[in-house]
């Protein structure tokens, strides 16, 4: 995949996640999160992202898994931001995952695909080849 082909389904479904926005992400398919999850994996490995990079984040994400709390969720954002700010070949992650993380806080149901998604990336981006 090329870079404007990699920008391309990147932004496609940036806009598509900003859609669940109001209604939270449980409203997704489970099917959608899997084809994000694949893409983005794929996307990662070209980019030489190690599975413990995105393996950090989902650690955090999997603490506030265990008691729900929709500010805890919303400060993701400026971990992601920040992790990103530290290996800039993360950035197509923050892409997809800042408004996932915004549509994810809406309740815990909505939280409940955003752990699935993260987890879809990290496997499809050791499917791909993906490694530490």
């Amino acid at each position: 995949m090329n870079n404007r082909e990699e920008n391309t389904k990147i932004n496609f479904f940036k806009g598509e996640l900003k859609q669940y926005k109001s209604k939270g992400l449980k409203e997704i398919p489970s099917e959608k999160v899997v084809e994000i999850g694949e893409c983005l994996g794929k996307v990662l490995k070209e980019k030489n992202v190690k599975t413990t990079q995105i393996r950090k984040f989902l650690d955090a994400v999997r603490k506030i898994q265990i008691k729900f709390d929709k500010d805890n969720v919303i400060m993701l954002k400026p971990k992601l931001a920040y992790t990103v700010g530290r290996h800039r070949n993360l950035k197509p992650l923050m892409q997809i995952l800042d408004p996932a993380i915004d549509a994810g806080a809406k309740d815990r149901e909505s939280f409940k695909k955003l752990v699935h998604l993260i987890e879809a990336i990290v496997a499809y981006h050791r499917f791909y080849g993906g490694g530490d």
